[in-house]
């Protein structure tokens, strides 16, 4: 009979190690989705505001007693740190920030050029 008390034992805690396992990995399944979920929402607003576009804006005001709901419609230029930003990290082997520097292997050349240039200026 007390083998048979370890033995259930030992199953009860078997399930409950896998429910707590089990749950454990929903509870990580759902933070991995949210964080997925706000990690594509700011890279769609770092796209707004790269390419630009119009913004609807509503604001509330109270006058004599009465609500008033005011909506504009504004156009948004687009941003040029948006657009290197986004170009840097999203098309990395097509765009550079600063293409003719030291790490695509010129070792100043363009600086030798651009002093001849100006040597040449002011002959």
């Amino acid at each position: 009979m007390a083998k048979r008390k370890k033995r259930d034992l030992a199953n009860d805690l078997a399930e409950y190690e896998k429910s707590r396992l089990q749950s454990g990995l929903n509870d990580l399944n759902k933070s991995l989705n949210s964080a997925e979920e706000k990690i594509s929402e700011v890279e769609e607003s770092l796209y707004k505001k790269a390419v630009g576009g119009t913004v609807t804006e509503t604001a509330t005001k109270i006058s004599n007693g009465r609500v008033h709901k005011e909506t504009k419609i504004k156009q948004v230029q687009p941003d040029q740190r948006a657009i290197e930003y986004f170009l840097n990290n999203r098309a990395g082997d097509k765009w550079k920030s600063n293409p003719a520097g030291a790490e695509s292997g010129n070792d100043g050349k363009i600086a030798e050029l651009l002093e001849g240039l100006k040597d040449d200026i002011h002959e």
